[in-house]
């Protein structure tokens, strides 16, 4: 592929501008439950007009995806279709003639016209500066000083399905993490509905959110690397009953979306990255959800930067890692005490997961770790070691703390160096891990 065009409009956006799209799987809007794979109508109290939005379908049972907060969206007049499943080649024309069709769609990669890679999205619309406008307000905030050069691509007026106008938005998946793509779309969607005086302002994430009892905020972009998020998302998703989670970004926790869920999930990546990623603002705003009863598990390198010692950090934990950082890879032991069988459960006070370069805490820096103190407890040890990358035995993390818990203000916090997220056999270990930091009973997991 030598130009993002060729990849702008893809088999559904072929099907709906040749005026196929099944129409079977639509449902009134419920603010208490999205369907997934289905279509969605919202109305507002007066008429105006009707927007169709076509949005990748939420990979996921509980995960919240655009489609699932833009369910819950309150409209002031006309009526939003939100579709995620693909049309059905015997279906009928689109129904009642929208005004706006809105297309977002999922692209592997995107290149610009001279075949570089891009990590922005490409936009295609017949309303061409309102679409900038669009971009302006909705995706170009995420970049800053460093503005792409943006270019609206035309439509000619037979690609101009609907009566007024068309918006096509291609987000490129290698180059963005999904919190992000949710991101654009999402806000993408909601200026256009501000614009057509379907809505006063932009609603926060947080207030789209829908209600629950328990729910995470999965961090998934700088600094996280990996199928860490995945991990995490799988052990959420196949949680007793209907826990949501959802993807954010920087973006997100500088909106206060994290006031939203009981707890963060920091995956693994790097301690720094994940810092500089989300900023001075997120660092802060991170700290006094915490401070203010939010619950955190930190994983390698999530542990890492909620420790102190760095700058950056967030500096919550008062425990500083051992250095040099890289202890190596592989499979180790990890026992837990008797205030870890409690919390994590009887049934794992031995195991074996991966390692990969978490954070070691030696006792002449950490003293603490080895005090009575209340509010920093070990949870587990590690048992084993693996070979540092000369092939040695890292020594060091022998007998050392691999899980650690600390009240933060008033939120729990739990910081585990290995990855037991890998390993589907632990997933209701790490289950009762998230309900221990949310406050809630780890009785719920059997």
């Amino acid at each position: 592929m030598k130009t993002g065009r060729k990849r702008t409009i893809g088999k559904l956006a072929a099907l709906i501008l040749g005026g196929m799209l099944a129409t079977t799987m639509v449902s009134s809007h419920s603010p208490a439950a999205t369907p997934h794979g289905a279509a969605t109508v919202i109305s507002g109290e007066a008429e105006g007009p009707s927007v169709l939005v076509y949005l990748p379908a939420t990979q996921g049972a509980t995960t919240l995806g655009t489609h699932e907060l833009l369910s819950n969206v309150q409209l002031n007049r006309g009526t939003m279709t939100l579709l995620n499943t693909l049309p059905d080649e015997r279906g009928a024309e689109v129904p009642g003639n929208p005004d706006w069709v809105v297309l977002i769609e999922d692209s592997w990669v995107l290149h610009d016209a001279d075949g570089d890679t891009i990590s922005h999205p490409l936009v295609r619309s017949n309303r061409g500066e309102l679409a900038a406008s669009l971009v302006e307000s909705a995706i170009a905030p995420s970049f800053d000083e460093e503005q792409p050069d943006w270019q609206i691509l035309p439509m000619t007026n037979a690609m101009a399905l609907g009566s007024d106008g068309m918006l096509v938005v291609s987000l490129p998946v290698r180059e963005v993490p999904t919190s992000r793509r949710n991101h654009w779309a999402r806000n993408m969607t909601l200026d256009l509905l501000v614009h057509l005086d379907m809505l006063e302002e932009r609603p926060t994430a947080a207030s789209l959110v829908p209600d629950h009892e328990l729910g995470f905020a999965l961090y998934d972009a700088e600094g996280v690397g990996g199928a860490g998020p995945y991990r995490m998302e799988r052990i959420v998703n196949t949680f007793p009953g209907h826990v949501p989670v959802m993807r954010i970004c920087r973006e997100d926790i500088h909106d206060h979306v994290l006031t939203a869920f009981n707890g963060a999930i920091f995956p693994g990546g790097s301690g720094r990255g994940i810092a500089v990623g989300i900023r001075e603002k997120g660092v802060s705003l991170l700290d006094e959800y915490i401070r203010n009863g939010g619950g955190y598990m930190g994983i390698c390198a999530g542990a890492y930067f909620a420790n102190s010692g760095v700058d950056v950090y967030l500096n919550a934990v008062p425990i500083v890692h051992n250095q040099p950082w890289r202890k190596g890879r592989g499979m180790l032991d990890v026992e837990l005490t008797p205030a870890g069988r409690e919390i994590l459960g009887e049934e794992f006070t031995q195991f074996t997961t991966r390692y990969a370069n978490g954070p070691v805490y030696l006792e002449d820096v950490n003293p603490i770790l080895w005090e009575d103190d209340p509010d920093l407890v070990v949870l587990g040890h590690f048992r084993s070691t693996v070979d540092d990358p000369n092939g040695e035995p890292s020594k060091e993390l022998l007998d050392t703390p691999a899980i650690v818990s600390y009240l933060h203000g008033q939120g729990n916090m739990i910081m585990i160096s290995p990855h037991p997220e890998t390993h589907e056999e632990l997933d209701p270990m790490m289950q009762r891990g998230l309900l221990w930091m949310s406050k809630r009973s780890t009785a719920l997991i059997p």
